[in-house]
């Protein structure tokens, strides 16, 4: 798989078709929330690399939700009616090829929470 977010983008909007039709709106709301907790991972990084541990503002839930609404409008250009070329080009996957990168699909969806687990526990904040 060249792209992954081309590739998860696909997927989802296959699984998805006959609710969202071409639109594709939950892949590009998928694929906006993967960005986004990868933007939130590298903050966390940097306030637990520099011990910076405090309450999260108003302000910065602000930029996250504008950051959100950009990746929005970039995605939705950049997708827009590629869902059929897309399909050209994986709808002859095997049966194999479509397990293992579906499995690759959901890693890649459940990758950023399993990143925001590692860091909170690698500079201690993770309480269970």
């Amino acid at each position: 798989m060249k792209n992954i977010f081309n590739y998860t983008y696909y997927r989802i909007t296959k699984f998805y078709y006959k609710k969202d039709g071409s639109d594709a709106t939950t892949a590009l709301l998928t694929i906006i929330l993967i960005l986004s907790l990868f933007v939130i991972s590298i903050e966390f990084i940097i306030s637990g690399y520099f011990d910076i541990y405090r309450k999260i503002s108003t302000l910065e839930i602000i930029l996250i939700l504008i950051l959100m609404f950009v990746f929005y409008l970039i995605l939705k250009k950049r997708y827009k009616n590629k869902y059929s070329s897309f399909r050209e080009k994986w709808i002859k996957e095997t049966n194999n090829n479509k397990r293992l990168n579906g499995f690759l699909v959901i890693l890649f969806i459940l990758s950023p929470l399993m990143l925001i687990v590692i860091i909170a526990s690698f500079f201690g904040r993770l309480n269970l």
